[in-house]
């Protein structure tokens, strides 16, 4: 899995970087063709699914291996 950014719904840390990678806010992410957001149990993967208008899993549904995925992009949502 290739993690290409985190994902800051609040627009606080936009631009910053954490683990050598970029932290975006939510227009930023709308740009990004075939993302997966990954998120915590603590959020209701189906709400923020329509709020950001892209695939949402929580990380337990993709720790095992699925080669659909593979080519894919993926956000961690901070």
């Amino acid at each position: 899995m290739n993690i290409v950014a985190f994902l800051d719904a609040d627009d606080k840390f936009t631009g910053q970087m954490l683990i050598n990678r970029p932290i975006i806010n939510t227009i930023q992410l709308r740009e990004i063709e075939d993302a997966i957001v990954v998120v915590s149990r603590l959020v209701k993967k189906q709400s923020i699914q329509q709020w950001i208008q892209k695939n949402v899993f929580y990380k337990e549904e993709i720790l095992d291996i699925n080669e659909e995925l593979k080519d894919k992009k993926f956000i961690f949502m901070v």
